[in-house]
C-alpha cells in the first residue's frame, strides 16, 4: 500500500491521472481481512478503484481471487467503504475533469499548494509520499499500514499565520491545528485518517450506481443521477468570524460526449459567524444541466454541527432532516420550485 501510494503521486505528475492500486495485491498471498479492509479503505479514496489480481497456485496457471465478500466478518465494513466511494462520485468525477483541463492530479502530495511549509521539504515522510496525500484540494488522506494499529500519525500543512486547520471526518470529529503532527484515531473496522481542510467543499450523490445523463440505452435499469449535495467545513464557532468567505467550484458532464465535452459548472461560497454559515450558489449550465439541478441542491455540515445556514445571495433555503452520519443538511431550492 505504501509504495502503491508514492506509485500514484508519480503516475499523477506524469499525466497517467487515472491511477490507483490493485486493491490486495496483484499477486502473493491472500490479504488477511483486516489487511484487505484497510486497502479498500485507503482505494476508496484514490482516482482509480479496482481489486484487481492473479494469485497463481501451485501449478502457476490458476489461481484465486480477492472479492470484497471473501471475508464475511468484514464485510459490512466493506460495504460501508464502497457505498462511500459511490457517494464521492461527483467529487472524483469532477477533480478528472479538472486534469483533462489543467493537467492538475487528482491524487497530489501534501506539500501541493503547501510550498511555504518547511516541514513538506524536511520531513522525509512527507517527501517519500507513502503515507498520506491529497485527494483534490480538501480532503487529506492518510493510512494504517500495519497490523493490530488502531491510530495514525498524520502531518497537516499550514499555508499561512491564518489558516484555519483541518475537521477530522471520522470520530471523534475534531478540530485540528494546521502546520502539526496529529496522531488520528482509525480503528480498523471505522476509517482511515480522512481530514477536510476548512473551507473545503465535497460534492456528493447518491451511494449507489447511477446512469449517466448522456446514456441514451439503460439496459441494467439504472436509476437517473437527480441528487446532489455539497458537504462543507466551515471553521468551528469559535474561530469563526463571519467575514472570511471560501469558495469552491466542481465540474460536471453528462458522461459520454466526445471531446470538447460540455461541461456545467458549479460553485458554492460561504462565510461562518458563530451563530451560522451563509452560503452563495451559482451555476452555469448553458452547456449542459444534469438531471438533479431541478430539484436544488443540499448543504451538508459536519457532524456536531448545529448552526443554520442561510442564503447569503437571496436564495430560499428550507432545513432537512440530518442525514444517516448525524449531519445537518439544509436544501438550497431551485429557481423554477420558488413560490
Amino acid at each position: 500500500m505504501r509504495g502503491a501510494n508514492a506509485l500514484s503521486l508519480n503516475a499523477g505528475m506524469s499525466l497517467l491521472q487515472s491511477y490507483g492500486h490493485d486493491i490486495g495485491g496483484f499477486e502473493g498471498l491472500q490479504p488477511s481481512p483486516e489487511l484487505l479492509l484497510r486497502w479498500v479503505q485507503l482505494g476508496c479514496h484514490s482516482p482509480r478503484f479496482a481489486i484487481n489480481c492473479y494469485k497463481t497456485g501451485n501449478d502457476s496457471f490458476a489461481g484465486d481471487v480477492i472479492e470484497p465478500w471473501m471475508y464475511p466478518e468484514v464485510v459490512q465494513h466493506i460495504r460501508k467503504a464502497i457505498l462511500r466511494r459511490y457517494e464521492m462520485i461527483p467529487y472524483l468525477y469532477g477533480l478528472m475533469l479538472q486534469s483533462t483541463r489543467t493537467a492538475i492530479p487528482p491524487q497530489r502530495w501534501t506539500g501541493w499548494g503547501y510550498e511555504a511549509d518547511p516541514e513538506v521539504w524536511s520531513s522525509k515522510v512527507l517527501k517519500d509520499g507513502e503515507t498520506q496525500y491529497w485527494l483534490g484540494d480538501t480532503l487529506l488522506i492518510g493510512g494504517v499500514y500495519e497490523p493490530d494499529v488502531s491510530e495514525a500519525k498524520v502531518y497537516l500543512p499550514k499555508r499561512g499565520h491564518r489558516d484555519p486547520g483541518f475537521l477530522n471526518t471520522n470520530a471523534p470529529y475534531q478540530y485540528l491545528s494546521a502546520g502539526a503532527w496529529h496522531t488520528i484515531s482509525s480503528p480498523w473496522k471505522a476509517s482511515i485518517p480522512v481530514l477536510a481542510r476548512i473551507g473545503g467543499a465535497v460534492p456528493v450523490g447518491k451511494d449507489h450506481q447511477v446512469v449517466a445523463p448522456g446514456d441514451k440505452v439503460n439496459e441494467a435499469n439504472l436509476p437517473a443521477d437527480g441528487k446532489r449535495g455539497v458537504e462543507i467545513f466551515p471553521p468551528p464557532e469559535d474561530i469563526s468570524d463571519g467575514e472570511t468567505w471560501y469558495t469552491n467550484t466542481w465540474l460536471e458532464d453528462d458522461g459520454i460526449s466526445p471531446p470538447p465535452a460540455k461541461i456545467a459548472s458549479f460553485t458554492l461560497s460561504y462565510s461562518a459567524s458563530a451563530t451560522e454559515v451563509s452560503v452563495k450558489y451559482e451555476k452555469e449550465t448553458g452547456a449542459f444541466e444534469p438531471p438533479w439541478v431541478a430539484g436544488g441542491l443540499a448543504v451538508i455540515l459536519p457532524v456536531g454541527d448545529n448552526r443554520r445556514v442561510v442564503s447569503g445571495d437571496g436564495a430560499v433555503i428550507e432545513a432537512r432532516r440530518q442525514n444517516e452520519s448525524g449531519r445537518k443538511r439544509f436544501h438550497i431550492v431551485a429557481g423554477d420550485q420558488r413560490a
